[in-house]
């Protein structure tokens, strides 16, 4: 439920939960037997998922759709600012992408790549949060090359990219070599569904939505 933005070589970053609520069932006690237990009652859990996203102008954040999808809130930390009314201006589940809204003014934008797509074996730098809990709080960064200008069949909305990505890393920006956004990482080949299918395991199969 929490979005945070750093500033790091100029530009502006940010990890973002989102919370989502589930009804579901529990019961603490173990020792009743079934005939006698009392019926469970359903509890709201409040469950957060990670990702992460870049600033534009007027505060306005880029990530991913399916980070934003089913959030029941969503709140913007900056520093030791706290937003709270974070809007979803807009979606697009097509290409996974969605526009988010705040009251803050950023000191420090990202700047989309002006000289049209990156190309096959151009150099790429994926940056964002992911794993977050486990690898800390940290901006991440990898490296990688564009592998390929389509995505999974074929998929010209895509980028394929060796840059190892993580759960957390979608929404966040996939820079060129000059710093410029060339991309939104949005997802990884699923290694074990592959490997599963085809007995071997894929490797640094992951892609991005083309700028």
């Amino acid at each position: 439920k929490i979005y945070r933005c750093s500033a790091q070589n100029g530009r502006s970053f940010a990890r973002l939960y989102a919370a989502k609520s589930y009804a579901a069932s529990l019961s603490t006690d173990t020792n009743q037997s079934q005939a006698t237990r009392a019926p469970n009652k359903p509890k709201e859990l409040e469950i957060t998922s990670s990702g992460s996203g870049f600033l534009s102008q007027e505060g306005e954040l880029i990530t991913n759709d399916h980070v934003v999808k089913d959030c029941a809130k969503l709140t913007l930390i900056i520093d030791t600012q706290k937003i709270d009314e974070v809007q979803i201006k807009g979606r697009d589940k097509n290409s996974d992408l969605a526009l988010l809204k705040a009251n803050f003014q950023p000191s420090k934008i990202a700047y989309f790549r002006a000289k049209g797509s990156v190309r096959s074996g151009n150099d790429i730098i994926a940056l964002g949060f992911p794993l977050h809990g486990l690898l800390g709080s940290q901006l991440k960064v990898s490296t990688g090359i564009v592998s390929a200008t389509v995505g999974l069949l074929d998929d010209i909305s895509q980028l394929q990219i060796s840059a190892p990505i993580q759960p957390g890393n979608s929404g966040g920006p996939l820079l060129d070599e000059y710093g410029n956004v060339a991309g939104v990482v949005v997802a990884k080949l699923r290694a074990l569904a592959v490997a599963k299918a085809t007995g071997d395991i894929p490797q640094n199969v992951n892609f991005a939505v083309k700028d």
